[in-house]
């Protein structure tokens, strides 16, 4: 089976490598290799970085198909990894957004004070913009105002969370 999801495999793989084939083309069958890659004796070929990614990765493609239950559990894997990098505030963001659609208050609290509290220092004038490429190909731009944070994927407005 594992000849059929990604051929023989010499050595570490890179996984954007993988998702090249896929990137544009079919996400489900890209999904479909992640998940096999994550729970499969493949996993021991990534570095960590690599595996984060596909972990990201997936639980887009979860959220895409409103797949919460999968895209939580995906979401909590990558950020038991402890990134210290924008896409750890996504994570959260994203489980905020669930909690927000399950009604979950105090999960909303919980997560709220952890998107809130990454340490950054507001040195500008209106605003200040990290951002974020993932393997699926999507560009996402956070910007830190004074009292709010709003988030956006692919230039398009996807959630604003005040303080």
């Amino acid at each position: 089976m594992a000849s059929l999801l990604i051929g023989t495999i010499a050595g570490p793989v890179s996984a954007q490598a993988l998702l090249i084939p896929f990137k544009k083309t079919d996400p489900a069958q890209a999904t479909l290799r992640f998940s096999k890659l994550r729970t499969a004796s493949w996993q021991g070929k990534f570095k960590k970085g690599e595996k984060n990614k596909i972990k990201f990765a997936l639980a887009e493609y979860y959220l895409q198909v409103n797949d919460l239950f999968d895209a939580r559990q995906s979401l909590e894997e990558y950020l038991e990894d402890k990134s210290v990098d924008v896409s750890m505030l996504l994570a959260n963001i994203f489980l905020y957004k669930i909690a927000e659609n399950q009604k979950d208050e105090q999960r909303m609290v919980q997560l709220k004070k952890e998107i809130f509290n990454q340490k950054f220092i507001l040195l500008f004038d209106n605003y200040k913009k990290v951002s974020y490429s993932s393997l699926s190909g999507n560009e996402y731009d956070v910007h830190y105002f004074v009292d709010r944070i709003e988030i956006f994927i692919n230039g398009n407005a996807f959630e604003t969370i005040r303080f």
